[in-house]
């Protein structure tokens, strides 16, 4: 019996498995993105040399895996270099760099939508004029507006924000009419 147990031990080395785990998101880390295709890559070396898919069955795991509504993925694999590639029908593809293991946990991963942005609401106040859009942007983009008024974002989140209140020096008008320009989204 004793000569069993010796055998077995040595025909099954144990090989710790680890994370690479993570979050996809589109501007910030709270606007999580759901039903991203998340696949996990394996190389030799941190420039990805003979990069595969990692064959995930071998460990009872899947590959690639479908975000949940909190933008999560997770496996685990054994020591290495591992990558993570994200893809989703309306997002340009994104990746993590070539990561060591062990650990990668934590990882937050930035997509970013090819839809241009769309005035979902407008609502109109005495002293500003509130535009809701459709998804995060940029505030460092430049808003064009007509002279003497002024976009002030709202609500900004690491420099992204979905709601522009504009304000005019001298107050609206009842019946006026103002028209907003803004370039697309970019991370």
């Amino acid at each position: 019996m004793e000569d069993i147990m010796k055998k077995t031990r040595k025909n099954h080395r144990i090989r710790p498995l680890i994370d690479p785990s993570g979050i996809v998101y589109e501007a910030v880390e709270s606007n999580a993105l759901s039903e991203v295709i998340a696949t996990v890559w394996y190389a030799d070396d941190s420039t990805g040399t003979n990069a595969k898919i990692w064959d995930a069955e071998n460990y009872n795991q899947k590959n690639p895996q479908i975000t949940d509504k909190s933008g999560a993925y997770a496996w685990d694999v054994p020591n290495g270099w591992w990558q993570v590639r994200f893809e989703k029908d309306g997002y340009q593809p994104s990746q993590t760099e070539w990561l060591p293991v062990p650990p990668q946990v934590g990882l937050k991963t930035a997509m970013i939508s090819t839809a241009a942005p769309e005035v979902i609401s407008v609502n109109a106040y005495q002293d500003y004029i509130e535009v809701s859009f459709s998804q995060y942007m940029d505030t460092s983009k430049q808003i064009i507006l007509p002279s003497g008024m002024t976009g002030n974002w709202q609500s900004i989140d690491n420099g992204y924000s979905k709601i522009l209140h504009i304000t005019k020096e001298d107050g609206f008008e009842l019946g006026s009419t103002v028209s907003v320009s803004y370039t697309h989204l970019t991370l």
